[in-house]
């Protein structure tokens, strides 16, 4: 019995627990910031019910990434300022909520822990939450080399159970934060699209194929088949497959120069 609990509480520590409408939530962001953002929420407890700050173990996140990168605690503060910059929109029955990720970030490098804290605002979407809410195992997305790959995942995780998504090709691309980018669907497809079906079958325990549907000559539909792979467990072994540190940066849309600046 209590191996069992021990069992439960070491898987516990992996899982996400995301409101279905913060999954669903407008940003741009890069592959370094999402994942560090998604280790945050899994020190969410489910008796946490008010505000307070979460850790994550500064060599455990970095082993967790595999990287070795010499300049990856540069690359670590870059992100930290980003999602205190970067804003995500939450669509509301009565507006938007615009947000920051994170309301403050500290990195206690000689305790090897990075303290986040929460806006209030963003609570409601991350304790305590009783209906609507998506849960996966980060180590599902953890090896994923894309951004991309991560988000199409939550979008798909949510609807797993469903078997099938349809989503609008413009309101994708909002979601995934490229609203203004890869306007021709052959780009979208080869960047967003194609390298998604590829990680999320190799790595992550679900898989999809897609089909589209035109609205006159442009794309306009798109309908993901979602499909859970068959898995004993994660594999927590390291391979040699290492996400790079360009990899993780590869998408800030800000010069990090510009965070600083007059710093």
């Amino acid at each position: 019995m209590k191996r069992q609990e021990e069992k439960e509480k070491g898987k516990e520590r992996h899982l996400v627990v995301e409101s279905n409408v913060l999954l669903e939530s407008r940003y741009n962001i890069t592959l370094l910031e999402l994942k560090m953002f998604l280790a945050v929420l899994t020190q969410i407890r489910r008796d946490d019910n008010d505000y307070r700050t979460y850790t994550v173990a500064y060599s455990d996140f970095l082993d967790k990434i595999e990287t070795n990168h010499p300049k990856i605690y540069e690359y670590l503060k870059k992100a930290c300022i980003a999602l205190m910059n970067k804003v995500l929109v939450i669509p509301r029955e009565n507006g938007d909520l615009f947000s920051h990720f994170c309301s403050s970030i500290e990195i206690f490098r000689h305790l090897d822990i990075i303290e986040f804290s929460f806006d209030r605002k963003l609570l409601p979407y991350l304790l305590q939450l009783k209906s609507h809410f998506t849960i996966f195992d980060i180590r599902n997305v953890m090896r994923c080399h894309s951004v991309y790959s991560v988000r199409l995942y939550q979008l798909l995780k949510q609807y797993e159970k469903v078997g099938s998504r349809t989503i609008e090709l413009d309101e994708l691309k909002a979601m995934l934060g490229v609203a203004d980018k890869y306007r021709q669907w052959i780009n979208f497809r080869s960047t967003v699209i194609e390298p998604a079906e590829k990680e999320l079958k190799k790595y992550s325990d679900i898989f999809f194929t897609y089909t589209t549907k035109r609205k006159g000559r442009k794309i306009h539909y798109i309908r993901f088949k979602i499909q859970r792979k068959r898995q004993s467990r994660l594999s927590t072994e390291k391979t040699d497959d290492v996400i790079t540190i360009q990899e993780l940066d590869e998408t800030i849309p800000v010069p990090y120069s510009e965070f600083v600046q007059g710093a």
